[in-house]
């Protein structure tokens, strides 16, 4: 979990389970991430990130060069939080 600050994920990430942004945090993904990916504060992926990614009350940037055919997004109703 990315409990608060910034954090930039280059190369290729070993880790494969969930990762959570929790409120006020930042994941840059400008490498590859290959596991789900549960936002509450803010993800900026200008890599790749080869599972599902949950938008619940966070914010999702793309990079112009993301590769959307790899995303599967899924909107989180208030009440699945």
């Amino acid at each position: 979990m990315l409990r608060a600050g910034k954090l930039t994920i280059t190369g290729k990430a070993d880790y494969s389970g969930l990762t959570d942004v929790a409120r006020g945090a930042e994941l840059r993904v400008t490498g590859e991430l290959k596991g789900n990916v549960s936002v509450k504060g803010k993800l900026v992926n200008d890599g790749n990130v080869n599972w599902t990614v949950k938008v619940a009350t966070g914010e999702l940037s793309l990079v112009p060069k993301t590769q959307l055919v790899s995303w599967f997004l899924k909107a989180v109703k208030p009440q699945e939080r």
